[in-house]
């Protein structure tokens, strides 16, 4: 519901590009945010990569879905 928002009224996804673009975008925002929190040393550090690549991940996924069922309805 909310990336549903997220996509009309702020990000609108017109193309992959567009939904590779916000998944980024949000992987980074959330590693900014979580990092000062969680990072003490090297493989905390390599924890949060990880958990931001799959935050992209699923973001992209979510994106792409809302574009291509608006396209194809």
């Amino acid at each position: 519901m909310t990336m549903r928002l997220c996509c009309r009224v702020h990000w609108g996804v017109r193309n992959w590009q567009d939904a590779l673009w916000l998944g980024v975008c949000v992987a980074l925002v959330y590693a900014a945010l979580t990092a000062p929190q969680t990072v003490a040393g090297p493989k905390s550090l390599i924890a949060l990569g990880f958990v931001s690549l799959h935050k992209f991940v699923v973001v992209t996924a979510m994106a792409m879905t809302i574009f291509l069922v608006r396209k194809y309805r």
